[in-house]
């Protein structure tokens, strides 16, 4: 008898920060500035010497729940899996392999630090903790180092500047009894924020059963003194 895939992921994003015009061929929209801040430093993104494709918040709330899928899309990127849903997802950047790209979370380095090369499992990264996601191509070296040389993806959370509470919440079914469901909780005073994303996805696939279970915590906190 066949089994079925049952993965389930669990990502834990915690946050608190603040910041984000580009033309169409077609027609011509104001999107405000957008800023890119993978150099250490926000920097409109019409003033950075790198090749950047910025992908906001809007484009983060598609059907598309993984940013797996998401990055697949984009020009220069393929991602490549090992399995179904939540398996081992390995990225490659202007045809570099993921040893050289680094892949930072408001600018912190999340690669595993007890492997012997630099390198990110993109497998159990769901794209609703996340309001902008920046991808710099081609070598980054003289900021991150030889881990750069393809490039960098850095993942922004929450950047709200408005002040008091909010909480959203999404509920997504799809086929292969497929179930995805997010709860976003954000507080902004003048002192500073906080912001937590809590996402399950649970799906069956089409292959030998595997248990696939995965959780990702990352928290951050941030107080203006003055």
């Amino acid at each position: 008898m066949k089994g079925v895939i049952m993965n389930k992921i669990l990502s834990i994003t915690g946050l608190l920060m603040f910041q984000a015009s580009t033309c169409f061929a077609q027609e011509t929209y104001d999107l405000g500035e957008i800023y890119v801040s993978a150099g250490f430093q926000d920097i409109n993104i019409n003033k950075t010497g790198s090749s950047v494709k910025v992908l906001q918040s809007d484009e983060l709330k598609t059907n598309v729940f993984d940013a797996v899928n998401l990055l697949d899309a984009q020009s220069g990127i393929a991602m490549s899996s090992s399995g179904g849903v939540g398996s081992q997802t390995g990225i490659r950047l202007r045809g570099l392999s993921q040893s050289y790209v680094a892949v930072r979370v408001d600018g912190v380095d999340i690669s595993d630090p007890t492997g012997t090369q630099n390198s990110y499992d993109f497998g159990g990264i769901m794209t609703s903790g996340f309001d902008q996601i920046e991808i710099l191509k081609g070598s980054q070296s003289a900021i991150y180092g030889s881990e750069a040389i393809g490039g960098v993806i850095n993942f922004k959370t929450n950047n709200s500047k408005t002040i008091g509470n909010n909480t959203e919440t999404n509920i997504t079914l799809g086929s292969n009894n497929t179930v995805t469901a997010n709860i976003k909780l954000t507080q902004v005073e003048d002192s500073g924020s906080y912001a937590l994303s809590i996402n399950n996805m649970t799906t069956e696939g089409y292959s030998a059963k595997s248990d696939n279970d995965e959780t990702d915590p990352t928290a951050k906190l941030r107080l203006d003194l003055l």
